[in-house]
């Protein structure tokens, strides 16, 4: 078993261990960054994250960008931990669009026209019983194209119209939790 130190200098030095120093790599740190990825997206995203993460963390040892300290030993974990952590919240925030349009996405099934109308009433069925503020406001946003600073202000948020946006965010989570019941739902 190599520690941190032999792996960064054997990536460093490009010797014949890179490979081995790479794969170790992968066996310590990917089940774990894959919990933390996986919390934002599907496993292929999280597998993918992975790879741009040990691409970059090498591309940044050979070209003397990141420095292995002795007051940071454990800095190649740091490293992949907290790049995972953050390229998966950017992935997330670029893959969900809360334009003008219905979160469709929540599910992972394809809906048929003829039962997007049912789809959408178990939908906010859902979101009611969750958050009935929150269902107002997926209601107010989704079905009356309103602007989260139309909606913060009807509904009495703080004018910052982050507000409206974070309660449609929990509540959208909310509903995501309960995807089982709606893939159950689709398939009566």
């Amino acid at each position: 078993m190599m520690t941190q130190e032999e792996i960064y200098f054997a990536i460093k030095n490009s010797s014949r261990l890179e490979s081995k120093a790479i794969e170790l790599l992968f066996k310590q740190y990917f089940p774990k960054a894959k919990a933390i990825a996986i919390r934002h997206l599907a496993i292929e995203d999280a597998q993918d994250i992975f790879q741009d993460c040990i691409t970059d963390l090498c591309f940044k040892i050979k070209n003397n960008s990141f420095i292995l300290t002795p007051e940071l030993p454990d800095g190649l974990q740091r490293f992949i931990f907290k790049y995972t952590r953050f390229k998966s919240l950017a992935l997330r925030r670029k893959n969900i669009k809360f334009n003008n349009e219905l979160p469709f996405n929540l599910i992972d099934n394809e809906v048929s026209s003829y039962k997007q109308e049912e789809l959408v009433a178990k939908i906010f069925e859902i979101a009611e019983s969750k958050s009935p503020r929150g269902a107002e406001v997926m209601r107010r946003r989704f079905i009356n194209k309103e602007s989260y600073k139309e909606i913060s202000t009807q509904m009495s948020y703080s004018a910052n119209s982050n507000s409206a946006k974070n309660q449609l965010h929990r509540v959208v989570k909310e509903i995501r939790s309960e995807n089982i019941k709606l893939e159950e739902y689709l398939e009566n």
